[in-house]
């Protein structure tokens, strides 16, 4: 709130003050009337400058029996008035001269400060300090010797006056000294409450009397100066954190040659960036859900999604400690990213020990051969893509007893035993396992069986044909796949039991009629 200086409440208060004191030879100082008119929040007053210019000093030349001088300055414009006033007292009558003058406005806060200094050359001079507040007497403190006291504007005070008053046996001088310093700012709050060790954070401090806060050491953060500020009103500040080392720090604003008391609500901490050392595992599928820990230093203050990041994606994670962070991937194209983790200390630099990779899923376009026997063993070329570090190899999920990755594109797998049937060759990495498609199936097929032949003999020309039964037939791939001993026969497959096959040119003798599929050669037996 607005005060004002000045003279409006003179008759009144004394009045107040000549019943006060009676009959005793009275000095009326003028110390301040306040009127409050609009809020405002100046924390160096128009009335504190006139104050400070020695408005109010002056000092009385007390003789006892004789004429009293007063030497000081006028208040209407604070120059000099180089003159001496006489006043004489006799009984109850007061005829101090007075020159209010203009009144001068205050700040809410703003403070006086009286210095009394005495000098008694004979008898007693004791002042008696009388205060009076909206024309009401609060009550007398009487001193000897140089005091020093204080009053306050606190925004309550429609006005107030102060009086002094010697007893009557006293000779000597009295000194009234007066100075006026601002109201004292606070700082209810600070955001954000940390930044970088480096600097350059631009922190709202919150509080009051903040206009007419300037220079350089106007905001400070602990004992270094912002390196620039805002006054945005007697309310906010805007300032620019300095450098600092790692560590909390108050942050205090002068006004007025008043600074405002420390306290938490003021603190900003420096925090220095982070550090990413290691990050395992190094790559996952693009697909993302990778659990992946982070190790480095300065983690504790990542302050919540969007402080991890895997390149310009942000990652959920959980912050283990101050070196340790579990992140979950984020989904991603195929590549190299780096892994970065910010807080109010900043982003951690990039490096060659952040990088993560990833890595599409492998792709299967086809397996040859396409069969082969339940007992394994079947080499078998698998065609892709992204099997560079293949993990595994499976048929089915069966795990191949042996591969090699040729390149890229390219792996040999032997297969395992399995079931007759159709299953799914799949390989993995770290990109994840190839999706199942028609193009990988490979099918484990029974050996054939031959329960019988007709006719069981036949010209050495050959030329004959002969009815092949049994089981297993139908997978029988081409030309060789009939014998009759060691000799190729043509044929043809009338179903997974039978076979009519021609038989070859031989020389006499008994021959074992086999059958050959990808489940293996028939056993031979008497019945072929």
């Amino acid at each position: 709130m607005r005060e004002r200086f000045g003279a409006a409440l003179l008759a009144p208060i004394l009045m107040v003050l000549a019943l006060l004191y009676g009959a005793r030879r009275t000095l009326l100082a003028l110390a301040g009337f306040a009127l409050v008119l609009a809020p405002a929040a100046a924390a160096a007053s128009a009335g504190c400058d006139a104050i400070n210019a020695g408005a109010l000093n002056h000092t009385a030349q007390f003789t006892n029996g004789t004429v009293d001088t007063y030497t000081g300055r006028e208040l209407n414009s604070g120059t000099p008035i180089n003159a001496i006033y006489t006043s004489g007292w006799s009984g109850n009558t007061v005829n101090a001269r007075w020159y209010p003058g203009s009144p001068y406005d205050f700040a809410n806060g703003e403070v006086l400060t009286f210095t009394l200094t005495t000098n008694v050359t004979a008898g007693i001079l004791q002042l008696n300090l009388g205060i009076s507040v909206n024309g009401t007497t609060l009550g007398t403190t009487n001193y000897q010797g140089s005091q020093s006291f204080t009053r306050t504007f606190d925004g309550t005070q429609s006005a107030y006056q102060t009086s002094l008053a010697r007893d009557a046996t006293g000779t000597g001088t009295i000194s009234i000294a007066v100075t006026c310093a601002g109201a004292s700012p606070t700082v209810t709050s600070v955001s954000p409450i940390a930044g970088p060790t480096g600097g350059g954070t631009a922190v709202t401090i919150t509080g009051t009397n903040f206009t007419g806060t300037t220079g350089a050491a106007g905001v400070k953060f602990g004992a270094a100066n912002a390196t620039g500020y805002t006054v945005n009103s007697s309310t906010q500040i805007t300032a620019t954190a300095p450098a600092g080392a790692a560590g909390t720090v108050d942050i205090t604003v002068t006004n007025g040659g008043n600074t405002s008391a420390t306290s938490s609500a003021d603190q900003y901490t420096y925090v220095a960036a982070p550090t990413v050392t290691a990050v395992s595992p190094t790559a996952g599928p693009t697909a993302g859900g990778t659990t992946v820990v982070i190790t480095g230093t300065g983690f504790s203050a990542a302050p919540g999604t969007g402080a991890v990041k895997f390149g310009a994606s942000n990652a959920t994670y959980t912050i283990n400690s101050n070196t340790q962070i579990t992140a979950t991937s984020p989904a991603n194209s195929a590549g190299t990213y780096d892994i970065t983790v910010t807080t109010p200390g900043g982003t951690s630099a990039t490096s060659a020990s952040d990088q993560y990779t990833y890595v599409a899923a492998p792709t299967v376009s086809s397996v040859s051969p396409i069969a082969g026997p339940t007992g394994g063993g079947t080499a078998v070329t698998i065609t892709g893509a992204n099997f560079s570090g293949a993990t595994a190899v499976t048929f089915g999920g069966t795990a191949a007893t042996g591969y090699t990755v040729m390149s890229g594109t390219q792996i040999i797998a032997n297969a395992p035993a399995g079931a007759a049937g159709t299953v799914d060759i799949r390989v993995t990495t770290v990109g994840g396992t190839s999706a199942t498609s028609a193009n990988d199936q490979y099918t484990y097929v029974a050996a054939p069986t031959v329960t019988a032949v007709s006719p069981t003999a036949g010209p050495t020309a050959g030329g004959a044909t002969v009815v092949i039964t049994g089981t297993g037939f139908s997978a029988a791939p081409g030309t060789g796949a009939v014998r009759f001993g060691a000799s190729n026969a043509t044929y043809t497959i009338n179903s997974n039991t039978q076979i009519t096959a021609t038989s070859p040119a031989n020389s006499a003798g008994t021959y074992d009629i086999t059958v050959t599929t990808p489940g293996g050669t028939s056993a031979t037996s008497a019945s072929d």
